[in-house]
């Protein structure tokens, strides 16, 4: 599933009309059991130092997505990934990445590999189109563990690290820990990208009509980044032609709640001040409205820090 770098997704929400406007529509969540769908995810980010490109990376997956079965207002949605483009890309004009790209394609390859044909299930809220569990959360935690393990035993024992057997096994220890610690934030990172993917069931629209949302967001990386909420007012706009249903929203982030939450909790304030930070994403999405199922979606992302821009898009489509 697509990480972000910086990006966040619907958390709560309140919306703002007058009594002059019309009550706002959601999608209809109303998938049929066994339908299968497959998913074809492309991501690309630039980042530019100045005016010069620092580094740019692209990668591609596709999942299958299978609803296994509904139960009052739940789905079990099946998650399988079946294809990664193993041609993962880095290049940059200011730093040799010869070492580093190597490294990186080996560890990308080999723990994508080893996802290909892992299957693990989400249960959806028919309301939302939202996940808000993984089922079997213990069985496909030790499972993760055990792929990262192995990578794992397969760097330390090439001819890249020289260290003996005891080093060894104090590094798959420390890393056999911090697998447990954050299980969790694993977990609540898989359920937050597919709740990236599939958050426009949960935005209301009203044809013809500019909406505005007030929201929480946070980042799609916990892991990474932690669980903070920023605030942020969301634009959605939406556009009817027979069945297809298109809307685009637009995320105006609270900068302020935004620069405390990437700048200032990184200790960089002093290194990028606030008015040398920008962060800018729009979301397209069109729905089926017959079949109600998302048909494509594509996020752009823009990130100003000091002299660094990080330009980021992610485009899905389900077939």
């Amino acid at each position: 599933m697509k990480v972000s770098i910086i990006t966040a997704f619907l958390a709560v929400m309140t919306i703002c009309y007058s009594q002059a406007d019309r009550v706002p529509e959601y999608v209809n969540v109303n998938w049929i059991v066994g339908t299968e769908k497959t998913v074809y995810q492309t991501d690309s980010t630039i980042i530019y130092r100045a005016d010069s490109l620092f580094i740019s990376t692209g990668t591609s997956s596709n999942y299958k997505i299978k609803i296994v079965s509904k139960r009052d207002t739940v789905y079990e949605v099946l998650f399988k990934q079946i294809n990664i483009n193993p041609d993962f890309s880095l290049k940059s004009e200011m730093i040799n990445t010869g070492s580093i790209q190597e490294m990186m394609e080996i560890m990308v390859a080999e723990l994508q590999q080893k996802f290909v044909d892992l299957e693990y299930s989400f249960l959806v809220n028919k309301n939302t189109g939202q996940a808000f569990d993984v089922k079997n959360q213990e069985d496909l935690g030790k499972t993760i563990e055990e792929m990262v393990v192995t990578i794992l035993d397969n760097y330390v024992a090439s001819s890249k690290i020289n260290i003996d057997e005891k080093k060894k096994n104090e590094i798959k220890r420390k890393v056999s820990e911090l697998m447990k610690e954050k299980m969790t934030p694993i977990m609540n990172t898989m359920m937050n990208s597919f709740n990236y993917i599939f958050q426009a069931y949960s935005f209301p629209y009203t044809l013809g009509q500019t909406l505005i949302v007030e929201t929480m967001v946070y980042d799609i990386d916990e892991v990474k980044h932690g669980s903070k909420e920023s605030p942020a007012n969301i634009v959605i706009n939406s556009s009817l032609r027979n069945s297809k249903l298109n809307i685009d929203y637009k995320y105006d982030y609270d900068k302020e709640s935004a620069y405390q939450q990437y700048i200032v909790s990184k200790g960089r304030e002093k290194e990028i001040p606030i008015n040398q930070f920008e962060i800018d994403e729009r979301v397209v999405a069109n729905f089926d409205l017959k079949s109600t199922w998302i048909t494509d979606s594509t996020s752009f992302t823009k990130v100003k820090m000091g002299d660094i821009r990080v330009n980021q898009t992610s485009r899905v489509t389900f077939k």
